[in-house]
């Protein structure tokens, strides 16, 4: 982790006071963040096996 000013919700921008929701979300939340977030970090999430080693 990094930002850790950011993650604590010290951000005006794009909701990111709200400490709810994903990372992987966040192209649809803000649409104008100049970083595209990976395709594949969605994808990970509908492998169920992934899924289950993740829990």
């Amino acid at each position: 982790m990094w930002d850790f000013n950011l993650s604590f919700g010290n951000a005006d921008y794009c909701n990111a006071e709200l400490t709810t929701g994903w990372q992987y979300n966040f192209d649809d939340i803000c649409g104008i963040f100049s970083t595209s977030i990976p395709f594949w970090w969605e994808r990970l999430l509908e492998d169920p096996v992934y899924t289950n080693s993740l829990k």
